[in-house]
């Protein structure tokens, strides 16, 4: 995948986020050390180049969009935060 691509995604990530709270300070990320790119939320790490768990479609021949699976493992790191949320 091009780096113009992954840019293109994260800043449509963050537009998202942003569009919902102009104030917030959590970000999605584009980061590379020119051997591997990653996808981060914050400082956790959402897809990377070298362990792409996107799901394959057969009848496509090709892996499901970048976009649809970053939000998933976003909405699943999220739901996983949910299990520490404190109660007074």
């Amino acid at each position: 995948m091009e780096i113009s691509e992954l840019v293109k995604i994260v800043d449509e990530l963050n537009e998202t986020i942003h569009s919902h709270d102009e104030e917030s300070c959590n970000t999605f990320s584009f980061m590379s050390n020119g051997y591997i790119e990653s996808i981060s939320f914050n400082d956790h790490i959402l897809w990377d180049s070298e362990n792409d768990g996107r799901i394959f479609i057969e009848k496509e021949n090709d892996y499901e969009p970048l976009i649809n699976f970053v939000k998933r493992q976003y909405n699943n790191y999220v739901d996983e935060l949910m299990l520490y949320y404190f109660i007074n």
